[in-house]
């Protein structure tokens, strides 16, 4: 069981060094049955254990995944709320874990909260990390080559909590040199965020830390809002794909090219698709995980949106651009960190396919699958059946 002693908490101010050990054996068992023999699937965790300050404690609930220089790195929640409430047992924190592209791992810091976002800003050689999508949010720098007292800062956002939209921050990108956070989970609070037109769906975020200190604040200001109007990006309807484990709901798709008014019920992931994308390029991308829809938005001074309707709710992208590289996956249902290789084509984007958060959700779990960025169809992947996704992150190597 997981031990929250000062120690442990104080981790997240001031980042101590910290030793790791992974499970061997039984432990690091292949998550599935169903796997084709064109795929290779490998285990980088399991019941992962970290040691802290002579502590020994199991990590759970794998979630986001962010590359940072030849590292990954994965947001453990701990089981943490999504408003940062502790478990039963006090657990308060996240746990963010350091692991080189081949699976070993090499360092961890513990973050108060409830990590639900994380993205690396390759120019700052940092990572950033949100706590606690649903309210009571904050945001978190990790400088993994920093001197240990130094590598973690905390930042409270300024407008401070309740934020305009009445809820917690998500996913983060760097789009344009610009730090972009996902406005989740809008409306929670009490009296905030009750105007859904003029609610902000992404945050601009500023950071200005402290001198001599690990504190500072995160200035948001909106990237475009929830009244907001984009393009309709459909060619035609999303198929519905009979391989997808739940049948699609998305309503009546509006003709390509008309105007609609956003309206996204939970804005959840991001990304930013690469310059290689047969379409899109170059764009940010917001998930409307509820919606069933992707949000496309080009530059940041007056955006231009598109919107995709989408055949199956989705919750994280991975954007392939080669053919020799891993793709890794959190499956937190089995509490496993996976290493696949496969048969990917440069332009695929593969998704994690999300049917209990869909429109018309059902009691199905997560699982891997394609999307089409012309018509939006998600149709699952034969023979990774037995994985349930949820953080994606693609490596090219080549």
């Amino acid at each position: 069981m997981m031990r929250t002693s000062a120690a442990a908490r104080m981790v997240g101010v001031l980042s101590p060094a910290l030793v790791l050990t992974a499970l061997a054996g039984s432990a690091a068992a292949s998550p599935a049955s169903h796997l084709r023999p064109d795929w290779d699937v490998k285990v980088v965790a399991a019941g992962q254990v970290v040691t802290v300050n002579g502590n020994p404690m199991t990590v759970t609930q794998p979630d986001d995944i962010a590359r940072l220089g030849h590292d990954i790195f994965v947001a453990y929640q701990n089981g943490v709320g999504p408003q940062g409430q502790p478990t039963a047992a006090g657990v308060d924190f996240s746990t963010v874990v350091e692991y080189r592209l081949g699976g070993t791992p090499v360092a961890a810091w513990n973050l108060t909260g409830k990590v639900d976002g994380l993205g690396a800003d390759p120019m700052a050689s940092e990572l950033i990390a949100t706590v606690n999508e649903d309210a009571n949010s904050s945001l978190y720098t990790i400088d993994p080559h920093a001197k240990p007292i130094d590598q973690v800062v905390h930042y409270q956002y300024d407008p401070p909590n309740p934020l305009p939209h009445g809820g917690g921050t998500d996913a983060i990108s760097i789009y344009r040199g610009q730090i972009l956070i996902s406005a989740s989970a809008p409306g929670t609070t009490p009296g905030a965020g009750t105007a859904p037109a003029t609610m902000p769906t992404v945050y601009r975020a500023t950071l200005s830390r402290r001198p001599a200190t690990n504190t500072g604040t995160a200035t948001l200001t909106p990237l475009f809002g929830d009244g907001s109007t984009a393009t309709v990006a459909n060619t035609s309807p999303p198929l519905y794909s009979p391989t997808s484990p739940s049948p699609a709901s998305y309503g009546t798709v509006p003709a390509p090219g008309a105007h609609v008014a956003l309206a996204l019920a939970y804005p959840d992931s991001n990304n930013v698709v690469p310059p290689s994308s047969p379409r899109f390029a170059g764009d940010f991308v917001l998930d409307g995980q509820a919606d069933q829809q992707l949000v496309f938005a080009r530059g940041t001074a007056q955006p231009q949106l598109s919107v995709l309707d989408l055949s199956q709710s989705i919750n994280d992208s991975a954007y392939i651009t080669g053919r020799s590289g891993t793709l890794y996956v959190t499956d937190p249902s089995t509490d496993q960190v996976l290493m696949l290789r496969g048969p990917l084509r440069p332009g695929e984007v593969i998704v994690a396919a999300t049917p209990g958060s869909a429109n018309n959700a059902v009691k199905a779990p997560n699982y891997l699958a394609a999307l089409d960025l012309f018509d939006g169809t998600v149709t699952a992947i034969p023979g990774l059946a037995g994985i349930q996704p949820q953080g994606l992150a693609y490596v090219n190597r080549g």
